[in-house]
């Protein structure tokens, strides 16, 4: 057999089909992270100086990379094997990018970028393998795009992409409630029990926070339509297999009541219309019994 010692890694991938690894290493405070591509047996087929971060592809045959230049940033595709071809989508930008993201069979990729480093509104990025065309959803100027709110950073809804390709959703928050650290009407030592209220107050200073969540939200980037899919009113929502319907639904509408865990209304919104309509009225619904929705 053969050894080889990569020292410093910070994060490793391995491509079966190729058998061969990828190492993210940073040598020291002082210099810079770099990619290292090798075989089994040691041998070194690519480096990538300066890089910053990378995620492996779920096929394991390409890499998503990004370089941290100086002042400048750049994100690529490696196509491993045993000759690597490197692609550059985008080269030169000012800000960094995250949350780099791969659809479930390599087909695409997402990721977000600001415009500068200091910036606080950052841009969707959606690139499909082969097409050469680097698609952008901006929130200051994409229609559809609520005025006051940004694509979310945590990881409350990763970024996702459709399996026909045709959609990307997200997470997007109302900005000052991004920077807001709590409420004052629950976070006071003294408590106010409403008669109206949907649960107890400790319930109710236990949820304030949580309910002021990440709302889903979908992006088609080939005609740059935009629409958000959850909201304040009914916030809960699950995505069919397709990715084509939501299904939307309130815990809360039918509280206080008895029961553990309350029914509800669900609703089904058609994605590529953005039209919903309500399909079970005062419903309990248990994690072992399938919604029935049809396509």
């Amino acid at each position: 057999g053969h050894k080889k010692i990569v020292s410093d890694a910070v994060n490793y991938s391995y491509s079966k089909h190729y058998k061969m690894l990828v190492v993210l290493t940073k040598p020291d405070k002082l210099k810079k992270q770099q990619i290292i591509v090798m075989d089994l047996k040691g041998r070194f087929f690519k480096k990538i100086e300066n890089a910053g971060t990378m995620k492996i592809s779920p096929d394991k045959k390409k890499l998503l990379f990004t370089v941290d230049n100086q002042n400048t940033n750049s994100i690529g595709i490696l196509e491993l094997g045993p000759k690597i071809k490197t692609t550059w989508i985008s080269e030169g930008n000012l800000g960094k990018f995250k949350m780099l993201t791969w659809e479930k069979k390599g087909r695409a990729i997402s990721f977000l970028n600001g415009s500068n480093s200091n910036s606080k509104t950052k841009m969707l990025h959606y690139y499909v393998i082969g097409r050469n065309h680097l698609y952008c959803l901006d929130p200051k100027i994409t229609k559809g795009f609520i005025s006051g709110t940004q694509i979310n950073e945590r990881p409350e809804y990763t970024i996702t992409i459709s399996d026909d390709l045709q959609r990307v959703f997200l997470g997007i928050d109302p900005i000052n409630e991004v920077n807001s650290k709590s409420d004052s009407s629950y976070d006071s030592i003294v408590e106010i029990w409403n008669s109206s209220d949907k649960y107890i107050f400790p319930m109710m200073m236990k949820k304030s926070h949580s309910e002021k969540q990440t709302r889903l939200a979908v992006w088609q980037p080939f005609s740059n339509f935009f629409m958000q899919i959850s909201s304040a009113e009914i916030p809960k929502a699950m995505l069919s297999g397709n990715g084509k319907y939501a299904i939307l639904s309130n815990p809360k509408t039918y509280e206080p009541q008895f029961q553990y865990d309350a029914p509800r209304d669900f609703y089904i919104m058609n994605l590529l219309t953005g039209k919903k309509k309500i399909f079970l009225q005062n419903k309990k619904i248990s994690p072992s019994e399938p919604l029935p929705v049809s396509s």
